[in-house]
């Protein structure tokens, strides 16, 4: 009789327990423009590259209630681009490198405004070369890709926020360096759970 009662205070228990609160899940949606550098690794021709270049950013984080945010970042930077006239050593042509990242991002803030991010992530990189009005197209993946920031962004109001961003690049497999300065943005919406 006793094992009865016990059990039958065990299902009904969760009829007299307290609710707990539903939070609702935070995302954002994030974009950031503007200047890439190179840091200029090349054997041959490192005097013809252009390193500065203007580089793209597009993110989509969960942001919960504590430190800790993660999500996928996506980006488009042009890594270099040089061209060289022909001249009495050789034609001349174009050559370029760009680079589409699919990266994983962790976030994490460190004040109020301030935070930190980094993750590992995978880049398609494509090459374009034109000699003697010939061009050359080229694509690969390259897999041992990393990003490290830090950011600062201001809240316009509940959902939209501003800042700016200081970003260190690496593309594992051509084994390139690059940062860059960006001015970003995001826009932050809620699903109920």
């Amino acid at each position: 009789m006793r094992g009865l009662i016990i059990i039958f205070f065990i299902l009904i228990s969760p009829l007299f327990g307290r609710a707990q609160e539903q939070k609702p899940n935070n995302w954002s949606v994030g974009a950031g423009v503007g200047w890439f550098h190179y840091i200029n690794t090349l054997d041959i021709g490192a005097d013809l590259a252009k390193t500065n270049q203007v580089g793209y950013t597009f993110r989509f984080m969960w942001e919960p209630e504590h430190r800790l945010s993660m999500g996928f970042e996506s980006g488009y930077y042009t890594i270099y681009s040089m061209e060289r006239p022909p001249s009495t050593q050789g034609p001349g042509g174009n050559a370029k490198l760009s680079a589409i990242q699919l990266l994983l991002a962790f976030r994490i803030r460190v004040l109020p405004d301030l935070f930190l991010a980094g993750g590992p992530g995978m880049t398609i990189m494509y090459s374009d070369v034109t000699v003697l009005n010939s061009t050359s197209n080229s694509s690969f993946l390259s897999l041992a890709n990393l990003h490290l920031s830090a950011m600062y962004r201001k809240k316009i109001n509940d959902r939209f926020d501003i800042g700016g961003e200081v970003k260190f690049l690496n593309f594992g497999k051509t084994e390139d360096y690059g940062y860059s300065v960006q001015v970003v943005g995001a826009y932050h919406f809620r699903f109920k759970k």
